[in-house]
């Protein structure tokens, strides 16, 4: 972890195949326990995000896809195809500058499933701003070379 503002974190480090990437979260309660959260990473040289939606309960079949409609505040609802894997959902998007933008000025993330049997839930964003400003840093100092 780099740093943590409000209920969000940032940090750095190697994806599992040793890609450096940056990234934020929503942070672990004090005794670091999640039942749910939300992580979105840059890897170096990837020309996407990938957002990460945790939660303890699900059961997903590796491989499957799931809709995911993400909104910040009442902007506009994206729905993006998500990779499952377990407790994992795994999205991504080209819109990188517009999606930090949008964490870094809002108030509120809803996460909904539009064909699932599943209740969408939020994720404040305060603190989102300052995590947001510590993820580019980062991505700028990975991107050249540092």
């Amino acid at each position: 972890m780099t740093g943590k503002w409000g209920v969000w974190e940032s940090f750095s480090g190697k994806g599992s195949n040793g890609t450096p990437m940056c990234g934020i979260s929503t942070a672990p309660t004090a005794d670091r326990t999640v039942a749910r959260s939300v992580a979105v990473k840059r890897f170096w040289r990837a020309k996407y995000l990938t957002i990460d939606i945790f939660k303890q309960s699900w059961d997903f079949q590796k491989g499957s896809t799931v809709d995911v409609s993400l909104s910040v505040d009442t902007g506009n609802v994206v729905v993006l195809h998500a990779y499952a894997n377990g407790p994992i959902l795994d999205l991504r998007t080209t819109y990188i500058a517009d999606f930090l933008s949008s964490l870094a000025e809002g108030k509120f993330l809803f996460i909904g499933f539009p064909n699932q049997h599943e209740d969408g839930w939020g994720v404040a964003l305060n603190g989102s701003r300052s995590a947001v400003l510590e993820m580019d840093k980062c991505m700028q100092a990975m991107e050249s070379g540092g």
